[in-house]
This record gives C-alpha cells, structure tokens and sequence, in this order.
C-alpha cells in the first residue's frame, strides 16, 4: 500500500472518483492499476490538535491495511470532525463507503 500525496492525484480523484459514506467516513474511490492500492487521507483541522490528527491518520492507515479493499483502486478518506469507533468497526466503515462508491458507478 502506497500513500497519495500530490495535489494533483487528490483533485484528479475528487473530481473523477466516486464518494460513498458509512457512518462518520466518507470515501473517493477510483479505478487505477490492479497491481496496487493507494490510500490518500484528507484530516481537516477540526478534529483537533496536531496530536490528535495524527492519532487519527494512524488509525485510518491501520484500518485501511486491514480491510478487504481490493487492489486497483485508490482511495481517499475523510473522516468526519469526532468520530469514536472501535477498531473493527473502523474497517468496516471504511469497506462499507469503498464499496457505497464503487456500486454509485
């Protein structure tokens, strides 16, 4: 799993992915090469500190790594300012939005 980093690749996937939501996450996903996936975190301000957006950002690319998201696809998440989840229930926010996007196409 690769990050995604540039301004470019963000707005390319903001403005040609598909968004779907589950509970406190909201994904973009487009369809890329299938020998990898990419993961792009977009962590606004308004959870907090700089400590606590890291935390989160963690979290996520924890998450992601172990959810069942498949390969050719490039993803980026936001979260929503507040969201308290376990764990599990993190993966399966994030595999529920990635899957709401890929069936909006």
């Amino acid at each position: 799993m690769s990050a995604i980093r540039s301004r470019r690749d963000f707005s390319r996937i903001y403005t040609r992915g598909h968004r779907g939501r589950s509970d406190g996450i909201t994904a973009f996903v487009v369809a890329t090469e299938p020998t990898e996936r990419r993961l792009g975190l977009a962590v606004s301000k308004a959870h907090g500190t700089a400590v606590v957006r890291n935390r989160v950002r963690r979290r996520l690319k924890a998450a992601f790594a172990h959810s069942g998201v498949p390969l050719g696809t490039d993803v980026v998440l936001r979260p929503d300012p507040g969201i308290t989840v376990q764990f599990q229930e993190l993966v399966n926010h994030i595999e529920m939005a990635v899957t709401r996007a890929v069936g909006a196409k």
